[in-house]
């Protein structure tokens, strides 16, 4: 505008007087359209400032309404994700790198200074608590039923009692036969936990080098949406790309490294676990023969107890028996003896009262000497039969000749 009027100034006037009218005309038309386009420019300059005076009266009464932002160019999107990316880029990488140092960790200290015989220990121990109450209960039941052997009654089965007592003998020993598989069963299942913790620890380390990998992919993306050079963002994603599959490689090598300390560690840990529960399995075999032999004295015991009782038993009832059938013969012997008094106290009698009188003495010793004969009589009588039997065998021995020979001799 300025150089418009200098340019209208410099302009030679003209000499008559219709032009110069005509040239005043225009000129205030000039000056009267920069007057207006000066103030139309002087309000606008104004409105900022008095919409920012109006928007802090409404911001501090509280009824500020929103102003209406304008969209987000094309350009200023992709920054924003580029500058997104790059934040999700560096904590992948991170993260990757944190998982790569604690599996480094994990394998350079796998049982470091760890001692086999001290986990066999451990595993012997956790065994033995797995079967100690079931234990418990077979000795208990074992002791109760050899005890009920050793003081078995007469008219107990002592077969059925042996029965019992052996079969708690066997129970014994199958417990301990079961606390030595539980050994070998702890030691598979704390290796095979042990490998699963490696392999979880080398797939992290794996999985966070992909993710590093693909949030770098992602960056590439970003970077050339926003408009970096071909060269750049290409470069930065293959040395991303290097690393992390390297790391992705270290992972696992590590997972194999740790594999294979687990398999060395627990082989040692297997051999002496198996060295351990043949032992446990030749000492139960031990113990349980010791058991079938207090079983088998304690058979005997009762055998001899029961055997004892049943005789004790037998003269009991033998000499009930006894005295029953010598009560009789008792009452028999008393009943003579009785009389036998009685016949004393008379002769007493009858001698005291009447010594003087010869017919009475005769008389009793009449009656003593028959008392005699009668005694005698079966005496005599097997005498004869017996000299009888002699004569008959005598004449069977001799001839007919010889008979008659002796005949004179034999009367």
């Amino acid at each position: 505008q300025a150089l418009s009027v200098q340019a209208f100034q410099l302009r030679p006037l003209p000499r008559y007087r219709g032009t110069m009218t005509r040239f005043a005309v225009v000129l205030a038309v000039m000056l009267a359209t920069l007057a207006v386009v000066g103030a139309q420019d002087q309000p606008s300059q104004q409105a900022p400032a008095v919409d920012n005076d109006e928007k802090d009266v409404k911001n501090s009464d509280g009824a500020a309404a929103p102003s209406k932002e304008s969209k987000p160019s094309k350009e200023e999107l992709a920054k924003k994700a580029l500058a997104e990316a790059e934040a999700k880029q560096k904590d992948a990488v991170e993260s990757a790198h944190q998982a790569m140092s604690k599996l480094e960790e994990y394998v350079a200290h796998l049982y470091a200074g760890a001692k086999a015989t001290n986990v066999v220990d451990a595993i012997q121990q956790g065994a033995g608590q797995t079967v100690q109450s079931e234990m418990q209960d077979a000795k208990k039941a074992f002791h109760g039923h050899l005890s009920a052997l050793s003081n078995a009654k007469v008219g107990n089965s002592l077969d059925d009692l042996e029965d019992k007592a052996l079969k708690a003998t066997e129970s014994l020993r199958q417990i301990s036969r079961r606390q030595a598989r539980e050994m070998r069963e702890i030691v598979s299942q704390m290796q095979q936990d042990k490998k699963s913790e490696a392999q979880d620890l080398s797939r992290q380390g794996r999985s966070a080098a992909s993710a590093a990998l693909k949030a770098a992919h992602a960056l590439e993306t970003a970077q050339r949406h926003a408009g970096v050079h071909e060269s750049v963002y290409e470069r930065k994603y293959g040395d991303a790309e290097d690393t992390l599959e390297r790391m992705e490689d270290h992972a696992q090598d590590l997972g194999d490294r740790a594999d294979d300390k687990i398999e060395a560690f627990f082989s040692k840990v297997a051999q002496e676990v198996e060295r351990r529960s043949d032992s446990v399995d030749d000492e139960a075999t031990h113990r349980a023969k010791g058991l079938r032999h207090e079983v088998a004295q304690a058979r005997e015991k009762a055998e001899a107890a029961v055997a004892a009782a049943k005789r004790a038993d037998q003269a009991a009832h033998a000499k009930q028996a006894h005295e029953k059938a010598e009560q009789p013969k008792s009452d028999d012997r008393a009943a003579p003896a009785q009389k036998d008094g009685d016949k004393k106290d008379a002769d007493s009698a009858s001698t005291s009262s009447g010594a003087s009188d010869p017919s009475t003495v005769a008389d009793s010793v009449d009656l003593a000497s028959t008392e005699s004969v009668v005694a005698a009589f079966p005496t005599v009588a097997f005498c004869a039969f017996c000299s009888l039997v002699a004569v008959a065998g005598f004449v069977r021995r001799y001839s007919p000749r010889n008979v008659r020979d002796a005949a004179p001799l034999l009367g």
